[in-house]
């Protein structure tokens, strides 16, 4: 396997050309790589199936050496276990080339685990959070205390390094996953940047902390893809930003011929840097009038200059960007999940060798049973015995490795989690028929909006107490509203059996946690006081909003749509990770750069649309907690050439233009709409 290995790194055009084998038949749910239309280009191609020959032989070749010297390579039940070992690479998508020793196996398998993942997760979350509690923030830690919380972060992910290092090899992480480096340097650089601040007794700014994003970005291999997806992106998008820009600069020139000197403002359109800027400020809709109507009020033909500039600009500009990123993007996705199907059908080959006990190149259905069994330790003999036929098509009782591939494609690798199911307690057709009907649905939500309706009313008819008679009217059209939803999804869960599907589940947990509000909250309102505090009011109010989101399930329609919403939710959660990461850097370095500048007293502020505004409450980077909403209202592009101006002016430089510039239209145009447009990517993928 070892040597087989090597062919897997050898390029395509030094693989002799060979005969290219059938694509098998997938039976089950298509996966991502058929919906992408990967699966039928990907065989087509000689290179990708010789390839896979190629190492087919290699591991036979080997085999039969070993066997010709009478030297077994293991027992037959450790390659058992390193067979369910490569195929739950497959299943998971990971690179095989991890070493097979007993000690590294049960190390990567602990590596891999639930609760091993989710402590590295919490554990970069809280060292990135950190930063909310270090100084500046508005909540300090005492310096002891997040000292020994950020030591503790950077023990175990450095630890976490040590292991994929111990599991995978130092010549794998050095030629082929620089990424754990990364980490080493990273770490590294944090822990000296913390003993800096503990011998300055917490009161300096920390450096590195904008070197914590690469955490996140360092999670897992999923992070990996969408990381190099988005970095290629940018790259293949970077000709066409450079092209709008010089597009900018060269109508700042045209505004400088045709606008200078021609108004009442001295400084309008007289610097082709500031018209540079204010053609940018243009660009994001934001200070429209303020720009356009001093050259406006001269002479109304001034408008045409801005209507072509925005109109080929961002219109028709910024609608190109978004099909160039939709485009750039799933050219690297392609290329991602071709990488991945390449490393899974390697995994699946290597593991059909490994269980391929007698070296023939078929196996039966004993050794097909006992791999089965290994992955899915709840499957039956029966459930066994089935997937196997099925393929099985001669009957012969063998199967080859293209059988074995369609096998693991059909009940493996897209297996979904097995559910245990409760049998209808109560059976009757017209029941079911009725909870069913449409007239029954609409009547529901028109029950769950009066719910919301009531809520409103109790809300703005209550003063800054809530006096007993409204107490007794709110607690008994709650619990009349309450009891009917509970009756509710009684009768479903008695029809269709106790939480079979998943809107019923979700009824139940809705309810639950309502009907825990109410318990807990309704002695408070009932007291020995007979005025309840509106806050305590409005907590009770928020758990019988939660009985709201049950229109969501109460119709087919709704449920579809929330479903197919649900499908799309890891996706979304990655970008907003990717949101979170661009907002935490330009954070760290906002904190940096302007610290201390935009304060009140700073006499170089005076007059500005910053001061003006009162912009000192939210739109500053003295602490955090402010930095973090500063980079969100930059992101949001209202009034952010305000904060622009007012750091270049607090500064006295006008390079500070250049961090709100690109902080701006990157987290605007290079985050939010590829996000946009990647959603409705993967929801036209889903729904198709």
């Amino acid at each position: 396997v070892a040597q087989a290995r090597t062919y897997l790194d050898a390029p395509g055009d030094q693989l002799e050309e060979g005969p290219v084998s059938s694509q098998p038949h997938i039976v089950h749910k298509p996966t991502l790589e058929d919906q992408l239309g990967l699966g039928e280009r990907m065989v087509n191609k000689d290179k990708l199936d010789y390839k896979l020959m190629e190492l087919y032989d290699a591991v036979q070749d080997q085999q039969a050496a070993h066997t010709d010297q009478g030297q077994d390579i293991t027992k037959y039940a450790e390659r058992l276990d390193w067979a369910a070992a490569l195929v739950d690479d497959a299943i998971h998508m990971r690179d095989p080339k991890h070493r097979m020793d007993r000690a590294s196996l049960r190390l990567y398998r602990t590596y891999h685990s639930k609760t091993a993942r989710a402590l590295v997760l919490v554990t970069v979350f809280t060292i990135m959070l950190l930063a909310y509690f270090e100084f500046p923030t508005l909540y300090p830690l005492p310096i002891s205390a997040s000292a020994c919380i950020e030591g503790l972060c950077l023990a175990i992910l450095a630890f976490d390094g040590l292991i994929q290092l111990r599991v995978y090899g130092s010549s794998y992480i050095v030629h082929e996953n620089a990424w754990v480096l990364g980490r080493f340097a990273v770490v590294a650089a944090n822990l000296v940047d913390l003993i800096w601040a503990c011998t300055h007794g917490g009161s300096t700014q920390r450096y590195t902390r904008m070197l914590r994003c690469y955490y996140l970005v360092d999670y897992n291999d999923s992070t990996h893809d969408l990381c190099k997806q988005v970095i290629a992106t940018f790259s293949n998008m970077a000709k066409f930003i450079l092209g709008l820009l010089c597009y900018m600069f060269i109508m700042a020139i045209v505004a400088i011929v045709l606008f200078s000197n021609t108004t009442d403002q001295a400084d309008y359109m007289t610097n082709l840097f500031t018209t540079f800027l204010s053609l940018i400020e243009l660009f994001t809709t934001d200070n429209f009038p303020d720009i356009m109507f001093p050259a406006y009020r001269q002479t109304r033909w001034s408008a045409l200059f801005f209507i072509v500039y925005l109109g080929l600009g961002l219109y028709l500009g910024f609608n190109f960007l978004i099909a160039l990123v939709y485009a750039n993007f799933k050219k690297a996705a392609i290329k991602e999940a071709t990488h991945n199907h390449i490393l899974r059908r390697s995994a699946l080959l290597a593991s059909f060798h490994m269980i391929d006990s007698d070296h023939s190149g078929q196996i039966d259905f004993e050794e097909w049973s006992e791999l089965y069994k290994k992955v899915c330790p709840t499957a039956s003999d029966v459930e066994s015995r089935a997937c196997f036929e099925s393929v099985d098509k001669d009957q012969s009782g063998y199967i080859d490795l293209e059988e074995f591939f369609q096998l693991c494609d059909s009940f493996i690798l897209a297996v979904e989690q097995r559910k245990i199911y409760f049998k209808p307690w109560f059976k009757s057709k017209l029941l079911k028929r009725l909870l069913h009907h449409v007239v029954f649905e609409v009547m529901m939500n028109l029950v769950i909006l009066a719910n919301g309706i009531l809520v409103v009313h109790t809300i703005l008819s209550a003063s800054p107490v809530y006096s007993s008679h409204d107490q007794v009217l709110y607690a008994i059209y709650d619990g009349l509203f309450l009891g009917l939803f509970i009756l509710e999804v009684a009768l479903k869960n008695v029809v269709w059996g106790f939480a079979r599907t998943w809107w019923l589940k979700v009824d139940i947990v809705l309810l639950s946690l309502s009907l825990l509000g109410k318990i807990v909250f309704q002695p408070f309102v009932f007291g020995p006081s007979t005025l309840a505090p509106l806050a305590v009011v409005r907590v009770g109010c928020v758990f019988s909003c939660l009985r709201l989101l049950r229109i969501l399930t109460s119709s087919k329609g709704l449920r579809f749509v929330t479903k197919s919403a649900a499908k799309l939710a890891p996706t979304i959660v990655q970008f907003i990770c990717i949101i979170f990461v661009v907002n935490y850097f330009f954070a760290s370095v906002g904190t940096l750069a302007f610290y201390g500048k935009l304060v009140r007293d700073n006499p170089r502020l005076e007059g500005s649309d910053y001061a003006e505004m009162d912009f000192f409450q939210f739109a500053h980077f003295n602490d955090w907690t402010s930095s973090t909403l500063t980079i969100f209202h930059l992101m949001v592009v209202d009034d952010w050439a305000a904060t622009m101006h007012a750091a270049m002016l607090a500064v006295a430089s006008d390079w500070a233009c250049m961090y709100h510039t690109i902080s701006s239209i990157l987290l605007l145009f290079e985050i939010i709409v590829p996000l946009l447009s990647l959603s409705s990517f993967w929801c036209t993928i889903l729904l198709a």
